[in-house]
This record gives C-alpha cells, structure tokens and sequence, in this order.
C-alpha cells in the first residue's frame, strides 16, 4: 500500500488504512445541504478506529465525516466509481 494511486477494491483493504492515511473516492455522494445524491470525488483521511468492529472513520475535506462501510458500499454499487490512495 505504499504507492500512490493503487486501487482499494476491497472492504478489508480500506479497513487495512492507518490514521492520518487519505484516499480519494469517487460516487454518488451525498452533499450537505443539497437534497439528493450527485457524483463527488471525496479526498478523505482516516480519523479513527472503531475499537470494537476496526472501521475507519474519515473526514472530507469540507470536515464531513463517512465510515469505511458507508464509502465502500457508495462506491461498490456505482460502475463508475473508486477507491485509491
């Protein structure tokens, strides 16, 4: 994991990420203050870990917070979509 712009296709692998580690992701995205979802790209640094269940917890650059489950599940439904770092 330590070259830039190599894929994260798995859930495991984003569950694999260190605090201060960021990515970039990109899918149907929701956005605060606007009804609906559009297509963002996301730069997104891992905040914490969930003691219990090993989540990530990133905040975006606009300091709204999204899971590792949450991410992966936009991504993984949209053809279009992506995960790297």
């Amino acid at each position: 994991m330590s070259e830039q712009n190599e894929y994260i296709n798995t859930l495991s692998e984003l569950n694999n990420l260190r605090i201060g580690q960021s990515i970039e992701a990109r899918g149907y995205f929701s956005c605060r203050g606007v009804d609906g979802l559009s297509v963002r790209t996301l730069q997104l640094t891992v905040k914490s870990i969930d003691d219990y269940t090993k989540d990530r917890l990133f905040v975006d650059q606009e300091g709204e917070n999204w899971t590792s489950v949450g991410i992966y599940n936009i991504v993984d439904g949209d053809s279009s979509g992506y995960i790297k770092y």
